[in-house]
């Protein structure tokens, strides 16, 4: 079962100025952030927020609780930028557009789902609908279905691979041991296609 090795807990982590500099994205950013954290032997719960300090509504925040004995899962996390932000000059996407992210997904482990949806200066450019649950035997499933316009959210020198559009079809079971059953593993865009199934099976030493 799930145990950490250590517990920690911070009820409150001030970051209030981040300075990043020029040399990092083209321009220096102040960065305030706060956050806290309590981890256990048996939950582990997350709190984030940042902002820029010349921009507030430039802001990104991740709200996570992982608690399996309590059969809870919670994936909370978002990210918005206007144009010239600094994910995408980290990205180094053309134009430095507005790019906005967000993951919703909360409800027990045992049948959660949650959805990943991406929009670069306010064009909806990908959406990936996720789902977790336990089968009869204790192992995980993993399925992920969705695609869109991923090359709006990549780096120049990685957007030929992800010309057109990308649909992604991937179910995987693994826990319990060091198996993992890949049941369909489909990835195409304009410029690859790989289709997997099968099994990694890594023998305890």
């Amino acid at each position: 079962g799930f145990s950490l090795p250590v517990e920690l807990k911070i009820d409150r982590l001030e970051l209030p100025d981040i300075r990043l500099a020029e040399a990092l994205a083209g321009r220096d950013f102040s960065i305030a952030a706060n956050g806290a954290i309590d981890a256990t032997s048996e939950r582990v719960s997350l709190n984030f927020a940042a902002h820029r300090q010349d921009l507030p509504d430039a802001m990104a925040q991740a709200d996570i609780v992982y608690a399996p004995e309590q059969n809870e899962l919670k994936l909370q996390a978002s990210i918005a930028e206007p144009q010239g932000g600094l994910i995408a000059r980290l990205l180094r996407l053309p134009g430095n557009p507005a790019v906005a992210m967000a993951l919703d997904g909360s409800g027990p482990l045992s049948n959660w789902t949650g959805q990943l949806d991406g929009n670069v200066d306010g064009a909806p450019v990908i959406s990936v609908n996720g789902k977790h649950t336990l089968t009869e035997n204790g192992r995980h499933r993993l399925e992920l279905t969705g695609g869109g316009q991923l090359q709006e959210m990549l780096p120049p020198a990685v957007r030929p691979f992800f010309a057109g559009l990308t649909a992604i079809d991937v179910a995987a079971r693994f826990g319990n041991g060091d198996r993992i059953d890949i049941d369909k593993g489909n990835i195409s865009t304009g410029a690859v296609k790989v289709a997997a199934s099968g099994a990694l099976d890594h023998p305890s030493a």
